[in-house]
């Protein structure tokens, strides 16, 4: 590997090593570490750089729902998708940016929507 793949790949131990700091079981961890690899691969990207600031991280989330819609077969499929692979993105953006990505939005919205209404609304 040369130093230039070496500089786009994620810190997969140091991540492992850090869920696992952070109580999360070691199914957790590899499933997020997987998941992390994954996106990588699929949409060709470096995460160290893609979660170095909230444009990025934002653009990175668009990309990744239009993956996750392109390869899913049912609506349902890609909200398990998209939401699985967002939490590992989310998790290592932690990770590799400490408390400033808490501030990263948890999912990518279109403008300004509003938040949809299951069942009835209160009164």
């Amino acid at each position: 590997m040369t130093s230039t793949e070496e500089n786009h790949k994620f810190d997969s131990k140091g991540f492992y090593d850090w869920l696992k700091a952070q109580n999360h079981s070691e199914k957790i961890a590899k499933d997020c570490v997987y998941r992390c690899n994954r996106i990588e691969k699929a949409l060709n990207v470096s995460l160290n750089k893609a979660v170095l600031n909230v444009s990025s991280y934002t653009q990175l989330l668009r990309e990744l729902k239009a993956y996750t819609e392109s390869i899913a077969p049912t609506p349902t499929a890609h909200y398990a998708l998209s939401g699985t692979l967002r939490y590992a993105l989310r998790k290592y953006a932690y990770f590799a940016c400490g408390e400033s990505a808490l501030l990263y939005p948890k999912r990518y919205l279109q403008k300004q929507q509003k938040p949809e209404v299951f069942g009835k609304p209160r009164n």
